[in-house]
């Protein structure tokens, strides 16, 4: 449940992408003086603090290490992981991988670093996509070459679905009694957009307050 005010947390942070050719081709660091209370959570018996950093690069395959400090240099935690950024250029229909979060909302102007902005859209995500037995499922994604007609406008139909968790080919059967709204073992929403550009993004919000407690997985379309 999120908190208000602020927090006092003298520590400092930093993102960091690398190639094994080239080094270090991203990094982005921040002292956090104070940190949004918001974006400490609590997720079942644990308190999840949540902060984001930005990194651009080109396509290609790269590590990615994130840290944080007190300012006396002292290392508090660290992670790394390899990830690989897709060539979004190709000409076929694209989407993006599923951002989760723990809230979103449009907010014009600058926005506060310790979230993800796109434009004027505000993401706190959520890393560990553990969720509350009450909060909101968000999900964020992009779509990229899609079809536009002679005026340049676009027509698609979005469909998502949260369902249990189960063996691959009792999982493909669930995901289709989902978006086939024939069944009771999920979660689904659809609606149908439209756009102006060939590349749009897009958010939405499952419920799953009547989902009993375990591991799920989202599936969009």
């Amino acid at each position: 449940k999120p908190r208000r005010g602020n927090l006092r947390l003298p520590v400092q942070s930093g993102a960091f992408l690398t190639q094994d050719t080239t080094g270090v081709v991203g990094a982005a660091r921040r002292a956090l003086l104070e940190l949004p209370a918001r974006h400490l959570l609590s997720i079942g018996d644990e308190t999840v603090w949540v902060d984001a950093h930005r990194l651009q690069s080109h396509e290609g395959a790269y590590g990615l290490a994130v840290e944080f400090e007190t300012q006396k240099s002292t290392l508090l935690g660290s992670h790394r992981t390899s990830i690989t950024v897709p060539d979004f250029s190709q000409p076929n229909l694209l989407l993006s991988d599923l951002l989760l979060a723990y809230h979103i909302e449009e907010v014009p102007g600058a926005i506060n670093a310790s979230v993800i902005q796109r434009g004027d859209v505000a993401i706190l995500p959520a890393p560990q996509a553990a969720y509350g037995a009450t909060q909101p499922i968000y999900l964020y994604f992009g779509m990229y070459n899609l079809r536009q007609d002679p005026a340049g406008e676009t027509q698609y139909t979005i469909e998502a679905a949260l369902v249990e968790q189960a063996d691959e080919g009792r999982l493909a059967q669930l995901i289709d009694r989902a978006f086939n709204r024939r069944a009771r073992d999920g979660v689904s929403v659809r609606f149908e957009d439209r756009g102006s550009s060939a590349d749009e993004e897009r958010y939405i919000a499952l419920e799953a307050t009547d989902r009993s407690p375990g591991t799920y997985v989202v599936v969009l379309r």
